[in-house]
């Protein structure tokens, strides 16, 4: 039972703050909660459940060195690109009649499989596969799901808050500014990371 919690303070700690936070602050605001709070248990038990399963692989699967890049440079390289592939899609989405629609600014199904790449070599899903190395993989699973989820809500109910402050389009505008600061910063921590 231990690993349970050991997994679920460490995932929740790990997801504060990260960038997956920010895509359900700005695209998971405005959505029914039922819905968007379930898609996002299930993605998150599915994440997690592979983080445990193969998520160790990664760094078998790929050399510590390609050409003069390390491991994590080429991970960081390709996390910073999808965050810029995020900034895009986000503003292009932007409309002139969505500033005072209600509704978000892509699909549920889009929401999600955003949210489930960008976790897919984050620090929490590589934390829980790091655990279930020397813990029980159920309660790793467990603990790391219920972590994880505890984090993301967090960021749902401040993306409501902040959606009641300002327009959806002044939302959309922020989320995609925000995904490409986080883009480029990745990008550029990967390149001047020693090897």
């Amino acid at each position: 039972m231990s690993a349970f919690f050991t997994a679920l303070v460490l995932v929740f700690l790990a997801e504060l703050g990260d960038k997956t936070q920010l895509i359900v602050l700005s695209h998971g605001s405005g959505r029914k909660a039922l819905p968007t709070l379930f898609g996002l248990l299930v993605t998150i038990a599915i994440l997690m459940g592979l983080a445990v399963t193969v998520g160790g692989v990664i760094h078998t699967i790929i050399p510590p060195t390609i050409g003069p890049l390390s491991r994590d440079q080429i991970l960081g390289i390709i996390a910073g690109a999808i965050f810029l592939v995020f900034a895009v899609i986000t503003w292009r989405d932007i409309g002139e009649e969505d500033d005072d629609a209600d509704t978000p600014p892509v699909s549920l199904f889009a929401f999600l499989t955003m949210f489930f790449v960008a976790e897919l070599i984050d620090k929490s899903s590589l934390s829980a596969a790091t655990l279930a190395t020397s813990g029980h993989p159920v309660w790793i699973w467990a603990g790391a799901t219920v972590g994880e989820f505890g984090a993301v809500l967090l960021s749902y109910v401040a993306g409501n808050a902040l959606r009641r402050l300002i327009s959806a389009k002044q939302m959309q505008q922020l989320g995609a500014f925000a995904f490409l600061v986080v883009g480029v910063a990745m990008i550029t921590t990967a390149l001047w990371q020693q090897s």
